[in-house]
């Protein structure tokens, strides 16, 4: 989880960076000492993260490719948005909004592989560009109420944080311009 964005409150992105330091220097120590101390506070530091960052419902967005353990050949682009579906302890389901797959991860390997706010467009996204806001909301309203790719509850954040007073379809559109601007060469 490399990307935190303006549209996560100023105190969770404070809260990730400090767990992440702490994450690091526990995974530093545990490899020089191989204290059990040390492993049982990063089993319970790792079970915070999960519960912060990876509650039921929130979405993240994969920072590597993903390849399903049943198919190998079905692999998941970087950057596409993945949904918490289940929790089981330490491990959480995701379920890729634009695929459909699925998987169970540990919270570790979460942690590494994927982002809490979106680096690029997915190509799959591209076509909503041309689309008007009343447009995109006709599109997606048979899947949900929320664009796959932007939940709704990422909108409200950012209006709270009054970083927009946009529509949420129209905020959608936005958010999907810059992203596709910063994934141009």
């Amino acid at each position: 989880m490399t990307h935190v964005a303006p549209s996560v409150p100023q105190h969770l992105a404070e809260l990730y960076q400090e767990l992440n330091a702490s994450r690091a220097t526990l995974l530093a120590l545990i490899e020089a000492e191989g204290s059990g101390v040390h492993r049982r506070t990063l089993d319970q530091l790792d079970r915070m993260i999960a519960e912060i960052f990876f509650p039921l419902g929130f979405v993240v967005y994969g920072e590597k490719e993903t390849e399903a353990s049943d198919n190998p050949a079905t692999a998941t682009p970087v950057g596409y948005a993945w949904r918490v579906t289940g929790s089981d302890g330490d491990i959480r389901s995701l379920r890729c909004e634009e695929t459909g797959q699925e998987m169970s991860i540990s919270i570790e390997r979460a942690i590494a592989d994927f982002a809490l706010v979106p680096a690029l467009l997915p190509e799959g996204y591209i076509p909503d560009l041309d689309l008007t806001p009343g447009q995109l909301e006709e599109k997606y309203s048979q899947r949900g109420k929320d664009h796959p790719f932007l939940a709704n509850y990422q909108w409200l954040q950012a209006v709270r944080n009054n970083q927009t007073q946009l529509g949420y379809w129209q905020w959608v559109l936005d958010q999907l311009l810059a992203l596709h601007q910063r994934s141009l060469p």
